[in-house]
């Protein structure tokens, strides 16, 4: 994901990604969406909130809008969570 980042034309290919990137993030390809075109609908599912808002941070000034966050409390009696946003193109 990080050395050999989607580039926007190979995003393009799709009409809907599902992306759960590493605690670090997916900022390279967070940044690609703005030269996108076709897709409709990111899934993002993430284990970091502090990365995940820097990438939606990206990905809004891309063109798209969180419409739900959902956060699933997996691993009880530890700090850790996921986060699944469904982000549409506005």
């Amino acid at each position: 994901m990080f050395k050999n980042p989607l580039t926007a034309k190979e995003l393009d290919s799709f009409d809907v990604i599902v992306m759960d990137p590493p605690r670090t993030g997916a900022t390279a390809i967070s940044q690609n969406f703005k030269n996108t075109k076709k897709i409709n609908q990111i899934v993002y599912i993430s284990c970091n909130p502090s990365t995940f808002v820097r990438d939606a941070k990206y990905i809004t000034e891309a063109g798209f809008k969180i419409v739900e966050i959902d956060v699933v409390d997996q691993f009880t009696y530890t700090h850790h969570l996921e986060l699944i946003a469904n982000i549409v193109r506005a």
